[in-house]
């Protein structure tokens, strides 16, 4: 299976990072493990960049506003999470920036921490497309699968 090409294919839309059945303690505990993570993380809320809350509560008082985003930089990809709803926790990816295979292994091994730290799936789908998985991260097998299309 070639990464680029079948899942980080360039078609004019995004990819999306879910991991579904979440609540209130594990976006705590997301919060916690990217203020000691290697990754640059930017905060904005109404377009002002502001240092990432340690309290997920600060983050759910303006949950659904569209002007609340945290960016997370793995290895040159940029990883965006709008705070949609407490059930999801969402990332999207422009595939632009996974132009290497190595980028791909970066969000993989993304994919990967964010599952252990909360002990559930990962899965990297096409743009809005939860149920069409491209990648999942395993917790069983504590492994990234590809998904053939």
């Amino acid at each position: 299976m070639n990464i680029l090409e079948e899942v980080f294919y360039q078609d004019g839309s995004l990819r999306d990072i879910y991991v579904c059945g979440t609540t209130s303690e594990d976006w705590q505990k997301l919060l916690a493990f990217l203020q000691t993570a290697k990754y640059q993380v930017m905060y904005r809320l109404d377009d002002v960049e502001t240092s990432l809350p340690d309290d997920f509560d600060q983050i759910q008082k303006h949950m659904g506003n569209l002007g609340q985003l945290m960016s997370v930089h793995v290895d040159g990809v940029v990883l965006n999470c709008h705070f949609f709803w407490v059930e999801d926790i969402e990332f999207d990816i422009s595939p632009n920036e996974v132009d290497t295979e190595n980028k791909a292994v970066s969000v993989f091994e993304f994919m990967t921490q964010v599952g252990r730290v909360l002990q559930k799936e990962v899965v990297l789908t096409p743009e809005n497309m939860q149920e069409h998985v491209h990648a999942r991260y395993n917790l069983k097998t504590d492994k990234i699968e590809l998904v053939s299309t």
